[in-house]
């Protein structure tokens, strides 16, 4: 075992040159946060609010990082409980009300409770029941129109998942997301919030920030016949965990995400892996740090064998169509780990 120590520093200088240094990954999210602190008040005039979200907002440069940025309407508040609605001033905000009775976790759908003045907002109501909401398939197609004919129009704009994504210049992929925010917390996300975290991650105050900072939903459904439903979305709260990690953690969470985009995509028979998959391998990855801080490199492992379990994380569902692929992935996880380990 005295070769152990060795062959850790010589995998931790390569994810170092693969992913970045303390250093260079401190900078590229300081150049990030100023960025958005800078243009946050323009967009704010413009009426929208935005957020840049995606492995290089959290501090990674790889081959597959691509931009995404999130969108929403600043005066509109998703509330989770009608109580809450006495907490806004209608009409100078647009209230609406989340309904998850009878949708698969994670999923809700959009009661409008007060009149918008947003034209994609309610081009995008349907009645049901005397009651208007916001259907997540009108609201994609309405944004994504607006995105192939505002006065900067980018025609080869497509509609991929939730987002409306396109290529700018040197083939860069840009995912962007209109989809609207609660500065509240879902009742199914309590658990979160009344577990008691052991290992004390994240600290009191990177916790009271995820709180403050609330969630979004965006436009997509547990199927795609569901056009009612939309998807509850914690990229802000994970950008957050993620920087709270220490370096060691990034980088075996960098690693995971490398592996999945680069090497996953020709082992699962859906190919490239898709966004409810990288979705469901950052929470286990979470889970992980949260239940074990010091074993890192033992919860790539751990956690890929958690998400093939459909009762690990709430609300998530098996990541692998059968078993076929799950045994297929695993076997090629453990071998990527080895290999990982023997790097010289």
């Amino acid at each position: 075992m005295d070769h152990i120590p060795r062959l850790s520093e010589t995998v931790y200088l390569g994810l170092c040159r693969e992913e970045g240094s303390p250093t260079e990954v401190r900078i590229r999210r300081e150049v990030m946060d100023t960025v958005e602190v800078v243009r946050k008040p323009l967009y704010i005039i413009r009426g929208l609010d935005r957020m840049k979200s995606g492995s290089r907002r959290e501090g990674f440069r790889l081959i597959t990082s691509d931009e995404d940025f999130m969108f929403w309407p600043p005066d509109h508040k998703v509330i989770c409980d009608f109580s809450q609605i006495s907490l806004y001033r209608i009409p100078h905000h647009t209230v609406i009300l989340m309904e998850c009775d009878n949708l698969p976790p994670g999923f809700t759908r959009l009661n409008l409770m007060s009149q918008s003045h947003q034209a994609n907002i309610i081009s995008s109501c349907v009645e049901i029941n005397n009651s208007l909401y916001i259907s997540s398939r009108l609201f994609r197609e309405e944004n994504l129109l607006f995105v192939k004919t505002s006065n900067f129009p980018i025609p080869n704009a497509v509609q991929q998942g939730p987002c409306s994504t396109f290529s700018l210049i040197l083939d860069v992929e840009v995912d962007g997301a209109f989809c609207l925010q609660s500065h509240h917390w879902p009742t199914s996300a309590l658990p979160w919030i009344q577990r008691c975290r052991e290992q004390g991650w994240p600290d009191q105050n990177v916790f009271s920030e995820i709180l403050i900072g609330g969630f979004h939903v965006v436009p997509i459904g547990n199927t795609p016949e569901n056009e009612l439903e939309w998807r509850i979305s914690f990229s802000r709260a994970e950008q957050k965990l993620v920087y709270s990690m220490n370096h060691c953690q990034f980088l075996c969470y960098g690693l995971f995400k490398l592996f999945l985009k680069e090497e996953m995509g020709s082992l699962c028979r859906r190919s490239p892996p898709d966004e409810e998959m990288l979705c469901q391998c950052n929470k286990c990855t979470f889970h992980e740090i949260d239940s074990n801080m010091n074993n890192h490199i033992v919860l790539l492992q751990s956690g890929f064998e958690h998400s093939q379990d459909n009762n690990s994380c709430p609300g998530s569902r098996n990541l692998h169509r059968n078993k076929a692929d799950n045994a297929l992935v695993s076997r090629e996880v453990h071998t990527f780990l080895y290999l990982a380990s023997q790097n010289t």
